[in-house]
């Protein structure tokens, strides 16, 4: 059995270090007295995108590849594409229920994807070298400024570049007359009785964003459902946000 998987964005990291100074995180000894990811930012890669599609996360710490190193300062950007266009698979290894899931999430399988990698990383560099920056930026550590060229940087985003744990869309939720929809629009799988699926596998497309919010909106409205309830009225968007996505729809 196979079914189509969306992963989510993959990061690339990009690290400064800095002079130590007051505004660190590490205030006491434990690495844990923080949270180590304490800002985010959403950009449009281009004007010509309709909402943003690149997220930024700012961790205040020092890393050395994916674990933070608490004896040196610094701080790190991850950057990178909120919907991208590759696609995985999800099998069944065998007929054992308890045997685990062949999973290939299938990384950067499209030159749309590593061109929005491309693009997350630029923008992290110019947004690194802001004269905000300034007072703490003792040079890029990783991947350094010698990695300048596409192959350079296409070469580090494919050895450094992991998920960001937000996957969805293994189980897609669709019409009836739409042939690669697992569950109906009421969660049920189509072709199995008594049972509905209600988390963010049924997404029919990648949210731009953390899927923490839209999982909760699709667990109000499918429990809706299984208890009889008459579903919402329909809301109205203001402004740009509407507009951006009815032009995405279309």
């Amino acid at each position: 059995t196979e079914t189509q998987e969306t992963p989510r964005h993959t990061d690339a990291q990009t690290h400064r270090t800095h002079r130590c100074t007051d505004t660190q995180t590490h205030e006491h000894t434990d690495t844990q007295t923080h949270t180590q990811c304490r800002n985010s930012a959403f950009l449009r890669s281009s004007d010509s995108v309709a909402h943003p599609d690149i997220q930024f996360h700012f961790f205040a710490a020092f890393f050395d590849g994916w674990h933070v190193n608490p004896n040196l300062h610094g701080y790190r950007l991850g950057a990178g594409p909120m919907r991208p266009t590759s696609r995985g698979r999800v099998r069944l290894r065998s007929a054992n229920p308890g045997a685990p899931l062949s999973i290939d999430p299938n990384f950067l399988a499209t030159e749309e994807d590593r061109q929005g990698m491309r693009d997350a990383f630029a923008l992290a560099r110019v947004t690194l070298k802001q004269e905000a920056f300034a007072a703490f930026d003792d040079g890029e550590a990783d991947p350094g400024r010698d990695v300048r060229s596409r192959d350079e940087i296409d070469a580090y985003v494919r050895r450094m570049a992991g998920s960001a744990y937000h996957p969805c869309g293994s189980c897609k939720m669709g019409a009836d007359d739409d042939a690669t929809a697992v569950v109906d629009p009421e969660g049920r799988v189509r072709g199995v009785d008594g049972l509905r699926v209600v988390d963010a596998s049924v997404f029919p497309a990648i949210p731009s964003s953390n899927i923490n919010c839209p999982v909760m909106m699709t667990a109000e409205k499918l429990s809706d459902s299984i208890l009889g309830l008459p579903a919402l009225p329909p809301a109205e968007l203001p402004g740009r946000e509407a507009q951006a996505l009815g032009r995405d729809q279309s």
